[in-house]
């Protein structure tokens, strides 16, 4: 089985992504995954980062890059084209056998690894059986609630619904598209939690975490979930 890494990210995210980078570099310690590829996702007026993708050629044996050609902006429709534009490619390039990978895992750049085998861990927990697998949150535009984006999803997941060619400018796709996630199949699963849009992990909190089997943390707007992983996984 192998997982693919797809981190999207716009100009202003670069130094960040860098950063998340790094760490899951170090985590490496010298020995790409063979478990795991990884993907740079751009949006169509992000320039291209060279240490970005340097970087993470010291943690994956193959970096995809891919540049959406959505023209949306703004908070929250240019995460929308870019998460739609990706996933079409996704599903264009399974259905062309040109990638053979089980699933793909959708993040930014505020989210960190809790584990060092958080690859491995991840991909243990994806049977086939649903459409995606993450934090089921109870809000959002329907009374289903939603699994945030930051998750993982069928490689060809576009292919399933035509729902999913985009959201309204004003939505979040991962809680407008949850009705149809849902009647697809999605899964609540331990090992990935969302704490959006927060601030100042501290040591309690992350030891509960890890506790309770999280390996991939998303939703902190500082850096101290990526400072926490340092000092936890790197003893810096």
């Amino acid at each position: 089985m192998k997982l693919l890494y797809a981190i999207q990210i716009y100009k202003d995210e670069i130094p960040q992504a860098i950063r998340v980078a790094r760490l899951i570099a170090d985590l490496a310690d010298g020995l790409p995954s063979n478990t795991a590829d990884a993907c740079i996702v751009y949006r169509f007026d992000c320039p291209v980062s060279t240490k970005l993708k340097e970087t993470l050629e010291e943690a994956f044996e193959v970096v995809h890059v891919y540049r959406s050609t959505r023209k949306e902006t703004g908070y929250p429709a240019g995460a929308n084209g870019v998460w739609c534009d990706f996933m079409d490619h996704c599903a264009f390039m399974h259905r062309a056998r040109r990638w053979a990978y089980d699933c793909v895992l959708t993040t930014e750049v505020d989210a960190v690894p809790l584990a060092k085998d958080w690859q491995e861990r991840l991909l243990s927990r994806w049977d086939g059986k649903s459409l995606v697998k993450g934090h089921w949150i109870n809000n959002g535009d329907f009374d289903c609630g939603h699994i945030n984006g930051n998750a993982l999803f069928a490689v060809d997941t576009f292919a399933r619904s035509s729902k999913f060619l985009g959201a309204p400018a004003d939505k979040g796709w991962d809680t407008w598209f949850a009705p149809e996630m849902k009647r697809l199949g999605w899964e609540d699963i331990k090992e990935i939690r969302s704490l959006f849009r927060r601030k100042d992990l501290n040591e309690k909190e992350w030891n509960e975490l890890v506790k309770d089997g999280c390996v991939w943390l998303h939703g902190f707007k500082d850096d101290s979930a990526l400072e926490m992983a340092k000092k936890k996984l790197l003893n810096k």
